[in-house]
């Protein structure tokens, strides 16, 4: 169902708040009944069905199908487990997924299962990557976590606009006075300023080769209060390969 058509529905029933006539007392009713059909309709939706739907009109199209501990999780994330049999009936076993904002993930990293399906993911990415919860007392992280999603926005852009990264994240704000100027870099750059994490010291940027396996073709990350790898609370190191989980926390 459409915003927009939701939206006219609520006109509809607003138009008569104030019915005056037998009419309208009856118009009334109808667009109410019909609203509130619609508005159980949605509430009613089951995530566990979606997901599943999600997983066999894509990635197991018109493929047999069955399913083991699957469940519900906060965020719009359903994980469980699949198994597949080809026209012969031969299966390669069941194996882990997840599905978060309509999205399907198969034989996810340790690190998604542990945290993306979890009822508490604050705890639990605590308990993988010692990082305190994020809330309102957290500010430290709440920044830390806004410059990486800067930055990282940041990069993204420039490589999407020049094919490769810069040699360092000042070249996002400004251009380079030496060395070849990248062709299709955006006027004023991608960045205002370069920020500084919370213990005033530049975030950490590092590209990785191109067959690495990360997904990612760089590491953008803070050592923490201590400045040393490692550590818990605000000794954490906090990279750009974690946002994904920060935003998942934040979204709840």
């Amino acid at each position: 169902m459409s915003t927009m058509l939701l939206s006219w529905l609520f006109e509809r029933v607003n138009h008569y708040n104030k019915p005056t006539t037998i009419t309208e007392v009856v118009t009334l009713l109808k667009w109410t009944l019909t609203l509130g059909g619609i508005l159980l309709m949605f509430g009613c939706a089951d995530p566990i069905e979606d997901a599943k739907k999600t997983l066999e009109t894509g990635l197991f199209q018109n493929i047999e199908v069955e399913y083991r501990n699957i469940q519900s999780f906060p965020g719009d994330v359903v994980c469980g487990e699949i198994n597949s049999f080809d026209r012969w009936g031969n299966s390669p076993g069941y194996k882990r997924f997840i599905v978060r904002a309509d999205r399907a993930s198969l034989v996810p990293v340790e690190n998604d299962w542990e945290i993306f399906c979890s009822e508490d993911p604050t705890a639990a990415l605590q308990a993988r990557f010692g990082i305190d919860p994020m809330n309102g007392k957290n500010s430290t992280l709440q920044t830390v976590h806004r410059h990486l999603s800067e930055l990282d926005f940041a990069l993204r852009q420039y490589l999407t606009d020049n094919a490769a990264l810069p040699l360092t994240t000042q070249e996002l704000a400004s251009a380079s006075t030496t060395g070849p100027q990248p062709k299709n870099r955006k006027e004023g750059g991608y960045i205002d300023k370069i920020p500084e994490d919370p213990w005033g010291r530049p975030y950490h940027y590092e590209k990785l080769r191109r067959l690495h396996p990360a997904p990612k073709t760089y590491k953008l990350y803070t050592l923490g209060r201590d400045g040393v790898a490692g550590g818990t609370g605000e000794d954490a190191d906090i990279g750009n390969w974690q946002l994904k989980y920060l935003d998942h926390i934040v979204s709840l």
